[in-house]
């Protein structure tokens, strides 16, 4: 005698949930943004490590040189390795701040203003200010926050344009974009008077001659 089959499981119908890739976060700013600034960041990261194993090296071996008389010097000497070890840090902030503001203001020309907040809004933290010298940076960041609907951020960074960086070509812009906004907004408070809207003229109606013709 044949033994009962045992019934098959049924498969469950909840969708099963495919873990995310390890390489599937979203974007910071775009893909090839995102790569090329990390490969800024990895290039002055390999000078800076490079420069410190150097110095660790040298220095302790120039500072016991009585020959040379180097250790008159000291001090100088360990001024300048800081000075030497820092520098890395200092170029390598302004190359990546200059390719984010390139990026900005390419995402700005094609209307991309996610992605042109996302390039320029580091300029607007506190501490890196002046790295937007021009103030091009802070003006396309108004723009671009404009288009989005945050209307409190965009004036906030057009107002660091025009007080903070008074004098330049990106102030100047800044003050007339004001300028033609309150221009729109005053044209449209006061708005034409059409015919339509006029009262009319009540004028009384002409007699008519009651004299009966013979």
């Amino acid at each position: 005698m044949a033994r009962p089959t045992t019934p098959s499981r049924q498969r469950s119908s909840k969708p099963t949930t495919s873990r995310p890739k390890a390489d599937g976060h979203a974007p910071l700013i775009s893909p090839d943004a995102d790569a090329i600034l990390s490969r800024i960041v990895s290039r002055y990261f390999v000078f800076f490590i490079v420069l410190l194993i150097l110095l660790t090296f040298v220095m302790p071996v120039l500072n016991v040189l009585p020959a040379f008389h180097l250790y008159r010097a000291r001090l100088f000497l360990d001024s300048l390795s800081a000075l030497i070890l820092l520098l890395p840090l200092f170029i390598g902030t302004s190359h990546f701040f200059a390719v984010r503001l390139r990026f900005g203001r390419e995402y700005v020309e094609k209307k991309q203003w996610k992605e042109a907040v996302a390039a320029l809004e580091a300029f607007n933290h506190f501490g890196q200010r002046f790295l937007d010298r021009s103030g091009e940076a802070h003006y396309l960041l108004s723009v671009a926050l404009g288009h989005m609907g945050r209307i409190d951020d965009s004036r906030k960074a057009r107002d660091f344009v025009t007080h903070a960086r008074r004098g330049t070509e990106w102030a100047r812009k800044a003050k007339e974009d004001e300028e033609s906004k309150a221009a729109i907004a005053k044209s449209r408070t006061k708005r034409p008077e059409t015919p339509s809207a006029r009262p009319q003229e009540i004028r009384p109606r002409p007699t008519k001659d009651k004299r009966r013709r013979l």
